[in-house]
């Protein structure tokens, strides 16, 4: 259903619709890439399940969202609900505002989005302050083409040996930041940071995969049983 088209230097355009007497061919979504320089490829997909309905749940973010594309619970849960996944590795906030002016969110009308992104404003030096700021301004830019949308905000989660525990003032800045921020009605924050730590603050890597960044298998399931009863209130 979902198929690699090649890399073109377009981003996020929808195919229009043709007549009647003729096939319905695929809505068309383009992705750019994570690079922070703004250059990167870009990668079409076409999602044949969009159908013409609108899709009322969209998960937007880096590469753990796109995780969980790869995820059983996909399939047996949030395909089921009409998700579609947005999200790309090595996206930090200027990226994910690029899709979003560009057009990844335009037609679905989405019920709820989820988000989660921030990780990797780390590698071009943004410090927390300025992830926040991104972060927000991701929220504001998903409100003005989605203003029907509510938001279930994902925290940041902690990454990497604890070492001098600059990584872990890092998160718990943001962190503690989109708490003040989310209003726990249109935004909602979820914040499992802590739960994937053990009592010394080092990373519990039963829920990491080999990289102590990305998500185990054991870490989408604690994010599921996290997120799952907040999106089905959410999507009522």
């Amino acid at each position: 259903m979902k198929s690699i088209l090649g890399l073109l230097s377009l981003v996020c355009v929808f195919c229009g619709h043709s007549s009647t007497a003729e096939p319905k061919p695929p809505n068309i979504v383009f992705f750019l890439a994570g690079q922070s320089n703004m250059q990167g490829h870009a990668g079409a997909r076409t999602f044949d399940d969009l159908g013409d309905d609108p899709a009322p749940l969209v998960f937007l973010g880096d590469s753990l969202v796109q995780g969980w594309s790869e995820q059983p619970r996909w399939k047996e849960s949030y395909a089921k609900l009409g998700a579609v996944n947005f999200g790309v590795g090595g996206d930090g906030t200027p990226q994910l505002l690029y899709r979003i002016e560009k057009g990844i969110l335009d037609g679905l009308n989405p019920k709820v989005v989820m988000l989660s992104v921030g990780v990797n404003n780390v590698w071009p030096g943004f410090d927390a302050e300025d992830t926040v700021k991104g972060i927000k301004a991701v929220v504001a830019a998903i409100q003005a083409k989605a203003p029907g949308a509510k938001i279930l905000l994902m925290s940041n989660w902690h990454f990497f040996d604890k070492g001098d525990g600059g990584s872990r003032k890092r998160v718990d800045t943001i962190n503690t930041a989109l708490k003040a921020f989310a209003d726990g009605r249109r935004i909602r924050l979820l914040d499992l940071s802590e739960r994937l730590l053990k009592p010394d603050r080092e990373l519990d890597l039963k829920f990491y995969a080999g990289d102590k960044l990305h998500l185990s298998g054991e870490g989408y399931r604690l994010w599921a049983e996290a997120m799952d009863p907040v999106l089905e209130e959410m999507l009522r």
